[in-house]
């Protein structure tokens, strides 16, 4: 249960990291497509964002409960599960400007 714990008072600091992301990439993109927010997301995706990276949090979580290792296995798969959603997040918005820039 401790396990369980710890990942949920961590929670709402990956929610806000990961959101907070996703609307800096969202606007940088703008500022490059002259573009609003609208045309690149309705609110249903976002809304899919959100539960989708909260699953892959939680796939994390229960992935502890099988490989626990050591103490400090739980801080580095929060580490890598924040890596892994911010690679995702971000890997779309630089090849934008990549494109913006390039052509």
């Amino acid at each position: 249960m401790d396990i369980f714990l710890w990942w949920e008072r961590k929670r709402i600091a990956f929610n806000m990291i990961v959101v907070g992301l996703f609307y800096i990439c969202i606007h940088t993109q703008n500022l490059f497509n002259q573009s609003s927010t609208e045309e690149l997301f309705s609110k249903r995706e976002v809304i899919l964002f959100i539960v989708l990276y909260n699953i892959i949090y939680s796939g994390f979580c229960v992935l502890e409960f099988f490989i626990k290792k050591s103490r400090k296995f739980g801080p580095a798969m929060f580490k890598n599960a924040l890596f892994i959603c911010t690679a995702i997040i971000t890997i779309p918005t630089i090849f934008n400007l990549l494109e913006k820039i390039a052509f």
